[in-house]
């Protein structure tokens, strides 16, 4: 019986150290990204632009990035949706009228997301708008 005791007694206490040690590393991890900057995935970047010369440019930019478009979704006549792929890499991108001459492109290169890719891409789109 003491030792069945015993070893329910180990089971617990590594269960709840591992989750101590679980939730000291998500504090620790919240403390440097916050001291680091994390990548969250996505990227967006407001351009001085109308939105169709915008969407234009980003349509011109994912062609220069060799990608695929596979759907295009409008909400409304503000916001449009661009689905794509990059070889075997899903890309989405939205476009978001944000005033009369102020448009925001987000995108997202992968499912977790690609700041090389995005920062190519947003490069290409500020060329394809005479900014960059």
């Amino acid at each position: 019986m003491k030792s069945l005791t015993a070893v329910l007694l180990a089971v617990v206490t590594l269960f709840t150290l591992s989750l101590a040690g679980c939730a000291a590393l998500v504090a620790g991890g919240a403390v440097g990204a916050g001291a680091a900057g994390v990548y969250a995935g996505q990227t967006t970047q407001y351009y001085p632009s109308a939105f169709t010369p915008t969407l234009n440019a980003v349509q011109t930019a994912l062609a220069r990035m060799q990608c695929v478009v596979l759907k295009v979704d409008t909400e409304g006549a503000d916001t449009t949706v661009i689905h794509a792929r990059q070889g075997h890499m899903l890309v989405d991108v939205t476009v978001a009228k944000k005033g009369l001459a102020v448009t925001a492109v987000t995108s997202r290169f992968g499912i977790l997301g690609s700041e090389k890719d995005d920062v190519i891409f947003h490069g290409y789109v500020k060329g394809a708008l005479g900014q960059g």
